[in-house]
């Protein structure tokens, strides 16, 4: 029974680490898109970065706090 239990939480940990790993990747690609759009500095570009940037935030888990860039 000890064995099931450890090998529950030993799946559980890895999932985690696989959650937290995936969060990762994903933020790194909505800041690669942040700086390929301030690259270009159009209007609309900037529209998409504060709300690139607002998804990040929620992503990360940031609260309303975390405004500014």
């Amino acid at each position: 029974m000890s064995a099931l239990i450890a090998a529950l939480i030993a799946a559980c940990n890895a999932f985690a680490a696989w959650a937290r790993w995936q969060q990762s990747i994903e933020l790194d690609k909505i800041e690669d898109e942040i700086d390929r759009l301030a690259a270009l500095g159009d209007p609309a570009s900037k529209l998409r970065i504060e709300r690139l940037h607002a998804r990040y935030i929620r992503k990360r888990g940031g609260g309303e706090r975390e405004r500014t860039l």
